[in-house]
């Protein structure tokens, strides 16, 4: 029986997939950037067409058309709502305190950032 080695399927930045292609049939690195910027872009243009149809919904909402939740043609819309606090000054500086004496937790993380 044959083995084969395998690299474990990650996800962001890391590679995809068990076996890795040669060179000849990837993409240059020239146009891997060029295709996520393009990408990128058509991303952008989504979120800000997204953001328009949400405020939309905001509008109707103020006014009393619709509710926080509904559904229409199996398609449903929920508000979500997120409670954030702003901390004292005081706080800030033993947050910052715990950083500099390594007592808080680091949790590191890497991606590809394409600009």
């Amino acid at each position: 029986m044959k083995s084969t080695i395998t690299q474990p399927l990650t996800n962001g930045d890391q590679t995809l997939g068990t076996t890795p292609w040669p060179e000849e049939y990837l993409n240059s690195p020239e146009k891997i950037l060029r295709e996520i910027k393009k990408s990128q872009e058509l991303i952008k243009k989504q979120q800000i067409f997204q953001s328009e149809l949400k405020a939309e919904l905001n509008q109707w909402l103020s006014n009393g058309k619709i509710e926080k939740k509904f559904e229409h043609d199996g398609i449903s819309a929920s508000l979500c709502e997120r409670t954030t606090y702003t901390y004292s000054d005081r706080l800030k500086v033993e947050m910052e305190r715990e950083r500099v004496n390594k007592i808080a937790k680091k949790k590191v993380t890497s991606h590809w950032r394409i600009i």
